[in-house]
């Protein structure tokens, strides 16, 4: 079930970035991914992410969360979620708001969580706005408070 998952994201990131000067490197890793050759396919992911290709920054991120053909690892996931995030990629927000949820490979962070979660939910991701609204019931009426006050700042800065 993961593999397909992060197939179709892979997939989906191909269409989404064939436009970018690094989609080669990330076109690169998928197939090395899907020839069973992960040593490349990070390789190549590695390259591209670093140039700023937030779907290989995803990539990575999916394949050490998920633990596929690699060691799980959800610190070393949580170490690229948060750069695809920040550039807007909504896979690695939802996934990093999710992270923040179940302390993860992070210090488990309500305000993190609400924050990222409804940065996916505002790019059309139904489940990171149900997991938004029952996170929000589990809050204190000041977590609700700084999370809110944190999107605000967000958005100010975004315009």
């Amino acid at each position: 079930m993961h593999r397909f998952i992060l197939s179709f994201i892979l997939i989906l990131d191909l269409s989404i970035f064939a436009t970018t000067g690094h989609a080669d490197d990330f076109a690169v890793g998928a197939r090395a991914y899907d020839g069973g050759r992960v040593s490349e396919a990070v390789a190549s992911w590695q390259q591209a992410a670093a140039a700023g290709h937030t779907g290989a920054m995803t990539a990575l991120a999916n394949l050490y969360l998920f633990g596929e053909r690699v060691p799980r690892d959800p610190a070393r996931a949580a170490s690229w979620f948060p750069q695809a995030a920040e550039r807007g990629d909504m896979t690695a927000q939802l996934n990093l708001g999710d992270l923040y949820r179940q302390g993860l490979g992070v210090v488990k962070n309500k305000i993190k969580s609400y924050f990222w979660l409804n940065r996916a939910a505002e790019q059309g991701n139904d489940w990171a706005k149900t997991t938004q609204q029952q996170l929000a019931k589990s809050m204190t009426a000041d977590e609700r408070r700084q999370a809110e006050m944190l999107l605000q700042t967000e958005r100010q800065n975004r315009n």
